[in-house]
């Protein structure tokens, strides 16, 4: 079994995150354009704002968001950051024979029955703050 592929070239890779990106702006129904993506996105970023041309250069596929504004932005537009980035170009690391591809510790596994037990809205909560929780110090506001 080969969990080889060829990679895909950075230009495939924006031009896939833009299609994502109008996608889930037209689940929330927003037009896909950039000044309606600039309102919402500065209204959730803790960092500092980000211009119409940033925003014009995500939908137009020219560049991709850094992995602090990917968390602020599937915040804005309620999707999970790996949605938006990866589709489907991301790869599951493939199992072995002899075993799943992800094992978990005792902690990591009552983890994840606590948050079984949480309602749907709780769960959308522990994972935005999870999300945010990996943005670096440096980049949050005040930090």
């Amino acid at each position: 079994m080969s969990c080889s592929s060829p990679e895909p070239t950075r230009e495939a890779l924006a031009q896939a995150f833009s299609r994502r990106l109008a996608a889930a702006m037209r689940e929330r129904g927003w037009k896909p354009i950039p000044s309606v993506l600039l309102k919402h996105f500065n209204r959730v970023h803790w960092g500092e704002p980000i211009t119409l041309y940033t925003t014009r250069s995500w939908l137009r596929g020219q560049y991709m968001p850094r992995p602090h504004r990917l968390v602020s932005l599937a915040l804005c537009l309620g999707v999970p950051p790996d949605r938006l980035m990866y589709g489907q170009f991301y790869q599951v690391p493939c199992a072995s024979e002899s075993g799943p591809s992800l094992l978990l510790s005792d902690r990591e596994h009552r983890l994840v029955q606590c948050l079984r037990r949480l309602a749907p809205q709780d769960q959308w909560r522990v994972e935005q703050l999870a999300w945010r929780s990996l943005v670096p110090p440096s980049q949050r506001v005040g930090g």
